[in-house]
């Protein structure tokens, strides 16, 4: 349905007032989605939503989005998402705005997703200034893609590595993989102690790039042993996680199967997750099985 003036609006002006006791359900339900205890977190949002908090929405959404629900499901997400962006939750608008952007639930609006991208980068703008790491991390994104803002790398680094410094793990992983694009010794060596923060709260794919690094000698010694451990970790996680319908691990799963990181070779099972990812509209899934289905 088209955004009317009016919300968005009130979408640029408002912003959701936390109580105490939502922000520590918030983070417990945050932490049980970390840890892919995804029915736990869950029913901590829906208590959330159903009194009014527009953060709740939005981690309704995306959960959806992600398939942590039992299945990807883009326009019951995009529910959640319009009711947290009209709201004033600049999560909300940032995932509205690539909702627009991607064709997501909706038809592709590029100019839609702009206004909500606007919205997003004013909103999180401010809750940044407050340290709050994810909205520093969104910023960090906004400012690389030129979304709701001038594109400006100097920016988008400045907001990225507040965020991983405050602790918010998909930062430390990115800021650990731009670290490692750079040639530099000393960078490498900064960039393996973000990966291993990142890997500590559970990162999958931060785990994963771990026991690449370690395998190759990458940044580190290499180290078969401390190889094999990382990767065993990031099977466990994705195992954890793919098993509730989350794309992404059940890509990262088909990957470990495949390859045979973390377990053995299996290339039956490998296609079968890579079946259930390409299900849910994954396209790294479907190329995957044109290649095991030649």
């Amino acid at each position: 349905m088209p955004i009317r003036p009016l919300l968005l609006t009130a979408a640029l002006i408002l912003a959701p007032t936390l109580h105490a006791d939502d922000s520590t359900a918030l983070q417990q339900a945050a932490d049980a989605r970390n840890q892919a205890n995804y029915a736990q977190a869950r029913a901590l949002y829906d208590t959330l939503a159903a009194a009014g908090n527009a953060r709740a929405e939005a981690r309704l959404g995306q959960m959806q989005l992600a398939g942590e629900l039992g299945r990807k499901d883009d326009t019951a997400a995009l529910i959640h998402i319009r009711k947290a962006a009209e709201a004033g939750d600049g999560i909300g608008q940032y995932l509205l705005g690539s909702a627009y952007q991607r064709g997501n639930g909706v038809e592709k609006d590029p100019a839609t997703a702009q206004k909500w991208f606007t919205a997003a980068a004013k909103t999180l703008a401010q809750a940044a200034t407050h340290n709050d790491a994810e909205a520093q991390f969104i910023l960090a994104i906004l400012y690389l893609n030129g979304q709701g803002v001038g594109k400006d790398d100097a920016q988008s680094r400045q907001w990225l590595e507040k965020a991983a410094e405050n602790g918010y793990a998909s930062a430390q992983n990115l800021l650990g993989n731009t670290l490692l694009a750079d040639n530099a010794q000393e960078n490498k060596r900064a960039a393996v102690n973000w990966l291993k923060k990142a890997a500590a709260q559970g990162h999958s794919v931060a785990q994963n790039t771990l026991g690449d690094l370690y395998k190759n000698g990458r940044g580190v010694i290499a180290n078969p042993a401390t190889a094999t451990e990382w990767y065993r970790q990031a099977f466990e996680s994705s195992s954890k996680a793919a098993a509730q319908g989350a794309v992404m691990a059940q890509v990262q799963l088909a990957e470990h199967y495949y390859y045979g990181t973390g377990t053995d070779v299996d290339r039956d099972k490998a296609r079968e997750w890579y079946q259930k990812a390409a299900a849910q509209g994954s396209d790294k899934a479907k190329q995957a099985l044109q290649t095991l289905n030649p």
